[in-house]
């Protein structure tokens, strides 16, 4: 059908402007997938249309783990990536979509999202997930800011978590200092009141802890 002269491959639906792309793609059916290989190796399909949530046939393939339809996709002749959410579908990403998305231009690892009024930027997003894979992409790439992806809160939070790996992933772009404070509560009170005793002990032996008088 679409080698017919007259058929648009782009018209979209009415109601949230889906394409015929991104309705293949989101039914995730078995037997869709050679359907949506033919739309992605016709020249004539446009592989950056979005829909009324600002979601993108790029963004469902990372949501489906379509690795193959995403490998079309940013293959594909008319593929622009400062066109798509590329932000939204790292913050959705995992294992080899994460790497893949690391290295196209226009990528923010200091993003934030936010659903149901709750806004989580994609460090905390990596953190919560425990995807110490993603987290090292994150930090290593060049457009990290400690600042931007608010680093100290993020450490407080993990001591929710009580993970010491990503403790030590994230308190080294804060020159390893464990006298942070955040909110007015020190590091070492946060770890006792959250009971994370193995945290709590490695500030303890840290040559650099330094304890405030009111946390004595």
């Amino acid at each position: 059908m679409l080698k017919y002269d007259g058929i648009d491959p782009n018209l979209c639906e009415l109601n949230n402007h889906n394409s015929p792309l991104m309705l293949l793609i989101k039914n995730n059916g078995i037997y869709y997938v050679e359907m949506i290989e033919l739309f992605l190796k016709n020249n004539s399909v446009d592989v950056n249309l979005s829909n009324d949530q600002n979601e993108f046939p790029l963004y469902w393939s990372v949501v489906k783990y379509k690795k193959n339809i995403f490998d079309l996709i940013i293959n594909h002749v008319n593929f622009d990536p400062y066109e798509n959410n590329l932000n939204d579908c790292f913050y959705e990403s995992n294992g080899y979509f994460s790497e893949i998305l690391a290295n196209m231009k226009g990528i923010d690892m200091n993003y934030e999202k936010t659903s149901s009024s709750v806004t989580e930027n994609i460090l905390l997003h990596a953190i919560y997930q425990r995807n110490k894979e993603k987290l090292k992409i994150i930090i290593n790439h060049p457009s990290f800011d400690p600042i931007k992806s608010k680093v100290i809160k993020n450490i407080f939070n993990i001591f929710v978590m009580q993970d010491l790996e990503i403790f030590s992933l994230l308190i080294k772009f804060l020159d390893f200092d464990v006298n942070i404070v955040s909110s007015g509560k020190s590091l070492f009170i946060h770890s006792i009141e959250c009971g994370t005793f193995e945290l709590t002990r490695k500030i303890l032996n840290d040559e650099k802890f330094n304890p405030r008088k009111d946390d004595v």
